[in-house]
């Protein structure tokens, strides 16, 4: 069979002319054999016929020529045919046969022990992918029957098994599941599941729902605690008297505020706002939650007079009443962390709440620490010892859960960065942990962390494992 290419950057052309014989089972007995190839470059000094195979397999040249050979391009396959390239390379390796070299005439050339070994992949060991039907005719018998492509063959089927049970899961799943109606007129918004099977809902209307999934019923409500949009603020009209000051920025201050709160909302929501409570948390019998409005409020769950479970009102925080407050986390010594839109994270006790269904009369917070631009999101990650904020001017912010002080960040959007978390690999055997986060681009960043070998925390002088050529999108 005759194959002819050319490649105009080299006005060359290579000519390969495999021809085959069968044995007497019909099957092929011969590898592929090189005929000649001609090279047309004038400013070759080398413009001649090279060596050349014959029928036989008999190799023209002198060894050290063969020894080149093996090491070039093969002439038979055009410099940006990389798959032709590759299948020459193995074929030849794999098959030192191919040259007809006895050792015994030539000692001073060995070939490769076993033939194939610097071909195999350093990661796991293998030659050849299991579905790469091409590769596998160019490489001997004895390869395919090794233990290393028998171990990557069960892996790969193990990996391809796994992944269609993971998308099969996702599509047919059946677990056990639980439906609770928690309203026939308002949508779930907001989630919080720390405290499962107690779980904590934000609704649309502005209300906050605690439900028991494994009783499959509602503990308490409180409706319409939380403004659904965020409220109009009108100016002095022209013909209202501007003698009051006071009143004047009174209402001044109601109008920016008002501002505020829309473009806040239409940071975290775009055009798709369904309204209703913009953050919720629940801390043992303790619930936060805020909106629209401004500022966070507190409830106690406990049971009212007629011993049905309900939701109580303990007061809200007015260190917060004029912030429009993102993100609320409690950790497990009962701090409540707070993110704002005014570019701040705070941590307030509140400890107290569960002993009492009172708050303190004027919570100052206990950490406070500022950032370069609103706060969009925050989490906490009690493991590491620090929290992480996604601001909008596209920045992951660390900040240490000891004291509250932020320590480093990292700008990877030129957008604002929406929504972040620090996960743990659970695939390694270390204490490994990244940074995710997603911007409101629909880009997703994964940055890894440097935690201390001793310590367990994450290195507050380079908490990031990066550097400038560190390829961080998730792809």
């Amino acid at each position: 069979k005759l194959s002819q290419w050319s490649s105009p950057s080299l006005t060359s052309t290579f000519t390969l002319c495999a021809s085959s014989k069968n044995d007497e089972n019909g099957h092929h007995a011969d590898p592929p054999i090189i005929s000649s190839y001609q090279t047309n470059n004038p400013n070759n000094d080398d413009n001649k016929p090279k060596s050349s195979f014959t029928n036989n397999n008999n190799f023209n040249g002198n060894i050290n020529n063969k020894k080149q050979l093996s090491q070039e391009t093969d002439p038979a396959c055009p410099i940006e045919d990389e798959d032709c390239l590759a299948f020459s390379t193995i074929y030849n390796t794999a098959n030192p046969s191919f040259y007809n070299l006895p050792v015994d005439e030539h000692p001073d050339y060995q070939p490769p022990n076993p033939p194939y070994q610097s071909l195999l992949d350093p990661q796991d060991g293998t030659l050849c992918e299991v579905e790469d039907i091409d590769c596998q005719t160019l490489v001997p018998s004895t390869y395919l029957h090794s233990d290393a492509y028998l171990s990557h063959s069960f892996q790969s089927r193990y990996d391809s098994i796994r992944k269609d049970k993971i998308v099969q899961n996702w599509k047919m799943a059946k677990c056990p599941t639980t439906f609770v109606s928690i309203s026939k007129e308002d949508w779930v918004r907001r989630v919080d599941m720390e405290r499962y099977p107690r779980v904590v809902c934000g609704s649309a209307r502005g209300s906050v729902y605690v439900v028991d999934l494994e009783e499959g019923k509602v503990e308490g409500m409180a409706e319409a605690v939380h403004s659904v949009q965020v409220p109009e603020a009108k100016g002095l009209k022209s013909g209202d008297s501007d003698d009051d000051n006071a009143q004047r920025r009174r209402i001044a201050r109601r109008v920016r505020g008002a501002k505020k709160a829309k473009q806040a909302m239409e940071k975290l929501y775009g055009k798709l706002d369904g309204g209703g409570v913009v953050a919720i948390s629940i801390h043992k019998d303790v619930v936060a939650s805020s909106g629209r409005e401004g500022g966070v409020k507190l409830w106690k769950i406990g049971q009212s007079e007629d011993g049905v479970c309900a939701l109580k009102s303990i007061g809200s925080i007015p260190d917060l009443k004029l912030t429009i407050v993102t993100s609320l986390k409690f950790d497990s010594g009962g701090l409540l962390w707070a993110s704002g839109y005014d570019g701040t994270v705070r941590a307030y006790d509140v400890s107290t709440c569960l002993t009492s269904s009172k708050l303190p009369p004027s919570p100052k917070p206990v950490f406070r620490t500022d950032f370069t631009d609103s706060v969009l999101d925050m989490k906490l990650c009690e493991d590491i010892g620090c929290g992480v904020c996604a601001t909008v001017d596209g920045t992951a912010a660390l900040f240490s859960l000891r004291d509250g002080q932020f320590f480093m960040g990292i700008k990877l959007f030129e957008v604002a960065a929406r929504s972040v978390l620090i996960v743990k690999d659970n695939d390694s055997e270390d204490k490994e942990y990244s940074v995710v986060c997603g911007g409101v681009d629909g880009t997703l960043h994964r940055i890894g962390l440097n935690i201390g070998a001793i310590s367990g925390t994450v290195n507050e002088e380079n908490p990031f494992d990066v550097t400038a050529t560190t390829e961080t999108v998730v792809k």
